[in-house]
């Protein structure tokens, strides 16, 4: 186990993800809507593969310390009921995703923060998910491996449970964010949903 830095575009923002590496979790890429729309909210489009996929790394959030800059973390939510979508305010780069509660020890992370080299740090990706979403086009991807994503998320959390490992830096010990999430409205999010 090591420690994975993780950072903003910009730098100002700078997290670790503690006693971690690739058994710590899964690497999936996701071509929903939501994730392809919360990309382009973020004016990142580019974090975006060519098909409108993400790249993610699933772990627990007790594994995950913010370091610098934590005035710089805001979150964003698609609609009242999203998910909670963490970013680096200071350069709008996406870093983390959660549920609105942290009940369910779960997180994902943008593998594109990761210092470093993906496959070296976090593993081959596990899972593709969502393809129905993705952008059309040649070699298009397809689903794979999905049951083992969310077996996985299960997995981590009863881990978790039964070690004791429910701390979350993203919220306070009464379950609420550590920041207001900003809400789009939703003329907001059509305008960031792309149209294939």
């Amino acid at each position: 186990m090591s420690e994975i830095p993780l950072s903003c575009s910009c730098g100002r923002f700078k997290a670790v993800l503690r006693d971690c590496d690739a058994s710590s979790g899964r690497r999936l890429k996701c071509y929903c809507t939501d994730c392809q729309t919360a990309a382009h909210a973020f004016g990142g489009g580019e974090i975006l593969d060519a098909h409108g996929g993400t790249d993610l790394f699933h772990t627990t959030p007790s594994k995950l310390e913010t370091t610098e800059g934590e005035e710089h973390l805001a979150c964003l939510r698609l609609s009242p009921e999203g998910l909670m979508r963490w970013y680096a305010s200071c350069c709008d780069t996406p870093v983390f995703s959660t549920l609105a509660s942290p009940k369910l020890r779960f997180i994902g992370i943008s593998s594109k923060v990761v210092d470093g080299d993906l496959e070296a740090t976090l593993g081959p990706i596990k899972t593709i998910a969502k393809t129905k979403d993705a952008k059309p086009g040649a070699d298009g991807p397809t689903d794979s491996r999905y049951i083992g994503a969310v077996w996985g998320v299960l997995s981590r959390h009863m881990g978790a449970v039964i070690t004791g490992k429910k701390h979350n830096p993203l919220f306070d010990d009464d379950a609420t964010p550590v920041v207001e999430p900003r809400v789009l409205t939703k003329e907001q999010r059509k305008s960031f949903t792309p149209e294939y």
